[in-house]
C-alpha cells in the first residue's frame, strides 16, 4: 500500500514538473527574438509594445569584456534610436569622456587608445566605440543623433591623472598653491600599458586628490580665469576621485558600505547627465551587479541586500527618471563565473533556456501576459542568452 502511495505521489509531482516545465518553455519561446550580428532590423515591438512601454533608461547588464556583448548593444542602439536620440551611459570613469566622444566623433584616436590601457579588455569593449566610429565617419551618425557618457567614479588613478595633467597644462601667474600643484602634476609619470599601482602611487594620488579639494575650494576664481570650458570637467572630476577613493580600487571583494558608496557616485553622475540630456532615451553598458531594479543580496560582498544604481534611478523620489527604467541582464553560456549572475535562474531553468535557445543571442521578455517568472521579473524585465 506505502508503495502505491508513493507511486502515486511520484506520478503527481513528475506531471505537475512536466506541465511546469510545457508552460515555461511554451512562455519562453512566445516571448523571444534572436539578435543576429548581420541584422538588425528585426523589432523590438513584442517587447516594447511599441512607444507604449519604451523605458527612457535601459539597462543592459554584462560581466565585461566577453564575446558578443558589442553586438547587443549594436541591436538596442540601432532599434531605439528610431524613436529618438540616445544616451549611452557606459560604466567607465568620467575623466575619460573627452577622449571617448574625440574617438567616437572622428576627432582624435591617439589619446583614447592610451587611456584604452586602463580598460579590463580594450579590445572587446572599445568594439561598441569602434562600431559608433565607423557610422559617423560614413556620414550615417552625427553629434545630434547620438552621446556616449562615462557615470562611473574614479577608480584607475592612472586615467584620471592623465586627464588632469592636460587639463592643467597652463601656466599661472597669480596663484603659488595652483603653480605648487601644476608642478607636482607634471612630475607624475603615466605608464603606456596596464600596470599595478604601489602603495607609494597610491599615497601620492591620493594625496593629490586632497590638495585638488581645497584647490577648488580657494582658487575658484583663479582656476576658472585659467582653465576656462576645462573648469566644469574638472568639478566633476574631483566630486568622482573623492568617491572613487573612498570605494579601495583594486579589491576584488570591496565591503558594503564600499558598494553602496560607488552605486550612489554612479547615481548622481547619471541624475547630472540625464537632466543635462532630456531629450535622450538611455541605454546601459554596465556590469550585470548594477541593473537589478529590487535590491540583490551577494553573499561574497555582505550579509544585507545591495541597492544598485538602476534601483536608486526607478525608486528614489528625487530620480529624473523614477518608474521608468527597465533592466536586462545577459547570461552567458560558455563563462561559468556569470552563468546564474545574482542567482536569476533555477538549475532547471537555466538547463531549459540552453537548449531552447537555439541561436547565439536570444533575448526573452520576462514580464509579459501569465509569465512564470513573476518575482524575477521585478528585478529584470529581459533577458538574453549569449551563447557566443
Amino acid at each position: 500500500m506505502l508503495k502505491k502511495y508513493l507511486f502515486i505521489i511520484s506520478l503527481t509531482y513528475s506531471f505537475q514538473l512536466f506541465c511546469q516545465t510545457t508552460e515555461f518553455v511554451e512562455y519562453m519561446k512566445k516571448n523571444s527574438i534572436s539578435i543576429n550580428e548581420n541584422d538588425y532590423s528585426k523589432q523590438l515591438d513584442f517587447i516594447l509594445e511599441g512607444k507604449k512601454n519604451l523605458p527612457k533608461v535601459l539597462f543592459i547588464g554584462e560581466h565585461h569584456s566577453l564575446s558578443g556583448n558589442e553586438i547587443i548593444y549594436k541591436y538596442f542602439f540601432n532599434q531605439l534610436k528610431q524613436h529618438s536620440k540616445i544616451c549611452v551611459l557606459v560604466e567607465e570613469p568620467i575623466s575619460l569622456k573627452k577622449y571617448i566622444e574625440d574617438y567616437v566623433f572622428g576627432r582624435d584616436s591617439l589619446s583614447f587608445y592610451k587611456m584604452s590601457l586602463g580598460l579590463r579588455n580594450p579590445t572587446k569593449e572599445t568594439m561598441f566605440y569602434e562600431y559608433l566610429r565607423e557610422k559617423v565617419l560614413r556620414n550615417e551618425l552625427d553629434e545630434n543623433d547620438f552621446k556616449v557618457e562615462p557615470i562611473d567614479v574614479e577608480q584607475n588613478y592612472h586615467v584620471t591623472f592623465y586627464r588632469l595633467k592636460q587639463i592643467f597644462n597652463i601656466n599661472s601667474n597669480e596663484s603659488e598653491e595652483l603653480n605648487q600643484f601644476i608642478s607636482k602634476l607634471k612630475k607624475i609619470e603615466i605608464p603606456d600599458s596596464i600596470v599595478y599601482i604601489s602603495k607609494k602611487e597610491e599615497r601620492n594620488y591620493r594625496k593629490l586628490s586632497k590638495e585638488l579639494e581645497n584647490l577648488l575650494l580657494d582658487n575658484n576664481s583663479d582656476l576658472k580665469k585659467y582653465l576656462n570650458e576645462n573648469y566644469n570637467e574638472l568639478i566633476d572630476i574631483s566630486k568622482s576621485l573623492s568617491i572613487g577613493i573612498k570605494t579601495s580600487p583594486g579589491k576584488n571583494r570591496p565591503s558594503y558600505k564600499e558598494q553602496y558608496i560607488r552605486e550612489s557616485g554612479l547615481y548622481s553622475n547619471a541624475v547630472k547627465i540625464i537632466k543635462e540630456n532630456s531629450d535622450c532615451l538611455f541605454i546601459t553598458q554596465t556590469g550585470a551587479y548594477h541593473v537589478s531594479l529590487q535590491p540583490i543580496f551577494i553573499p561574497e560582498i555582505s550579509l544585507r541586500e545591495k541597492k544598485t544604481v538602476a534601483w536608486m534611478l526607478n525608486e528614489n523620489i528625487d530620480s529624473p527618471v523614477k518608474g521608468k527604467v527597465q533592466a536586462a541582464a545577459i547570461i552567458y553560456t560558455n563563462f561559468e563565473g556569470n552563468k546564474k549572475i545574482f542567482k536569476l535562474l533555477s538549475d532547471n531553468e537555466y538547463d531549459l533556456l540552453e537548449k531552447i535557445s537555439t541561436e547565439k543571442l536570444t533575448l526573452y521578455k520576462l514580464n509579459g501576459e501569465n509569465t512564470p517568472f513573476k518575482d524575477l521579473s521585478e528585478k529584470i524585465q529581459y533577458l538574453i542568452i549569449n551563447k557566443y
